[in-house]
Order: C-alpha cells, then structure tokens, then sequence
C-alpha cells in the first residue's frame, strides 16, 4: 500500500459520449499521484474503445473490461481489489471533480485519522438548474442512519484507518450507503469538507419512479443489510426520507 498514493475506482456502462469529461477531470488534478482504475461494466457503445485511447496516453490509467454487465457495486469491488494506495476515491463515468479536489481532500485529511472523508458537491439537472449539498463538519453513524450528505463522487476512503480493504455489498442500490456505514464501523466519524468540489451530473428517468425505487432500497438497507428493529428502522426511515424530500428540491 502507497502511503501517499491515491486509487480512483470509476465504473462505467455506455458511457462513450461523456466519460472523457469525467477522465479529463481527474487528470487536470493539482494532486498528481493517483491511480486511476476504470472498469467497463460490458458496455455495447465505444466506451472501451474511449478507454484504450486513454490508458495509452497516460500510464497512471488502468482498465479492466467485463464481458457482461454485473451491476456498480461488482464494477467497484473489482477496482478496489486492484487498488494500490492508501486512499480509495469514487467517481462516475458521468461526473466531473474539480482540479484542486484531491489535493483539499488529502490535506484536510491529514489533520486527524478519519476512516472516510467527504466534500460538498453540485448537482445539476439537464435543465441547467443547480443546487449544492454541503456536508456537515463530523458525521457520526446515528447521522448517516438519518440522511446522507456524502455524495459517491466526494468519498475518499482511508485504509489506513479502516484497517484493510472493504467492498460495496453486491445489492442492486444503497451499496455506496451502506459502505459509509460500514467504514464508520472500523473507525469512527466522517470529515466532511465544505467546499464544493464535485459535479453530479442527474441524467434521464422519471424523479417519481427512481424516488419510489430509491425508497424500498433504502428500506431494504435498514431491515435487511443493517438488521435494524422494525421500530427503529421506521425512525430513521421517516427522518432519512424528510431529509431526501429537502435535498432533492430546486
């Protein structure tokens, strides 16, 4: 494990048309030791053809190709398993960081041993309309339970804090969610950073329909993966659907 390097995992499907974007972003970084893992999760475009182009223009960039789509959490698991440094870091193949993001996030870091850290970040509908999440300072377990602030495109991991690698459960959705939960687990609180250095880009499909989705897996999570009591679990899912209600609106 290198001590100052960092592993960014970004999985991609059919993302030929924008996923240069999301690379460039990363390789305009201040920050310059990272590794870069993408995994092709069987796309049928031009994403792995995008993909080759890149892994020969700069070493630093690995791709692992899938023959068959396995879904985000396998994509993930699969870049950190081949992760070298200390720090793993999440993007999508849809998403975009700002060029001074690592660098802020490796130096708040620092100053004290967080299993996980986290910045703020903009989401931005196809409309062109805006809106930015900041997280709070320290996010403890009981506060992640209650709504979620870190966005997958922020989180930086610490391995040398979590202990070892950890992997996203291979559920259809609330994988990323509940490896917060879990990385809080090994090691304490969250750091959230304020500055807004990330761009989730919301693409296609009904609000309606994914909320709805969203809803039952976030259900799923507390009963099934957290084995909250049934008492417990209504709790925190009545506060955790307030706060969604309130960070989804424009």
């Amino acid at each position: 494990m290198s001590e100052d390097l960092v592993s960014i995992v970004m999985p991609s499907f059919n993302s030929a048309a924008f996923i240069d974007k999301s690379i460039d972003s990363v390789l305009a970084q201040t920050y310059k030791r990272f590794e870069l893992i993408v995994v092709d999760d069987g796309s049928a475009d031009d994403t792995g053809e995008v993909l080759r182009k890149y892994s020969v223009l700069d070493p630093r960039i690995k791709v692992i190709m899938f023959a068959r789509n396995r879904g985000a959490a396998a994509a993930r698991n699969a870049a950190i398993e081949e992760a070298k440094g200390r720090f793993i870091a999440f993007l999508d193949s849809d998403d975009s960081w700002s060029q001074d993001k690592l660098q802020i996030q490796i130096d708040a870091g620092r100053e004290g041993r967080y299993p996980l850290s986290c910045t703020g970040y903009r989401m931005l509908r196809p409309d062109g309309k805006a809106k930015e999440v900041i997280p709070p300072r320290l996010i403890s377990r009981r506060a992640l339970l209650a709504g979620c602030d870190i966005g997958c495109l922020t989180a930086m991991m610490d391995l040398a804090v979590v202990g070892k690698k950890i992997y996203m459960r291979n559920i259809k959705m609330r994988q990323d969610y509940l490896l917060w939960i879990d990385s809080i687990q090994r090691g304490g609180q969250v750091l959230g950073i304020p500055d807004v250095l990330a761009t989730l880009h919301m693409r296609g499909g009904s609000l309606s329909s994914n909320k709805a989705s969203a809803a039952k897996h976030q259900w799923m999570a507390y009963r099934r993966e957290l084995r909250l009591p049934l008492l417990k679990a209504g709790y925190y899912f009545s506060r955790y659907a307030f706060h969604g209600l309130r960070k989804h609106i424009f």
